[in-house]
């Protein structure tokens, strides 16, 4: 078992468009397979984390600065951990990717 991760800042604005994502990501180093895995699971986390703060009656006004971090398995058992944050306005950004 591995003691440490390695990873890198990424900080992606998460739009509703996953190609303008994987774009991004294909910029900053990605594979086109890996960046289409991670924007496609980076935007469904997103959202899901968006619902919950929503049903947990959070108000929005207290969401910039919130982090949360998910576990995504790529192909086989390759798993990235991604970092999430909301930037006020402009919603929730990719802050980081962790490859394990």
């Amino acid at each position: 078992m591995k003691a440490y991760v390695r990873g890198r800042s990424l900080r992606v604005p998460l739009t509703a468009d996953v190609p303008q994502t994987v774009e991004r990501l294909v910029g900053l180093g990605f594979t086109d397979a890996r960046a289409e895995h991670v924007a496609s699971a980076a935007l469904k986390f997103s959202s899901e984390e968006t619902d919950s703060l929503k049903r947990q009656l959070i108000p929005p006004t207290v969401w910039p600065g919130m982090v949360f971090v998910r576990r995504h398995f790529i192909e086989g058992r390759e798993e990235v951990w991604l970092v999430f944050k909301h930037e006020g306005r402009a919603g929730w950004s990719l802050d980081s990717a962790l490859f394990a």
